[in-house]
């Protein structure tokens, strides 16, 4: 946890449909995670896969590569 507390910090403001949030919300809730927190780590992991495979040097990204990020940093992500 040291690296992630001396890393710098950005907040981040999104809109988001109020039903699936109060869903994750009380999810979040019952688990002990704050919403911020799964976001943060949900970033964390896309960022990780976008750098071992490569994206971030690829000129010509698409929608599907995105799509297939996302798809791994949920799967990355506990």
């Amino acid at each position: 946890m040291a690296k992630k507390d001396k890393a710098q910090r950005f907040t981040v403001a999104v809109s988001v449909d109020k039903e699936a949030f109060d869903c994750v919300k009380v999810f979040c809730d019952k688990t002990g995670q704050d919403v911020s927190g799964l976001v943060d780590t949900y970033f964390q992991a896309m960022a990780r896969t976008i750098k071992v495979v490569g994206l971030d040097k690829k000129k010509d990204v698409t929608r599907a590569d995105l799509l297939r990020i996302a798809l791994r940093g949920v799967c990355e992500s506990p």
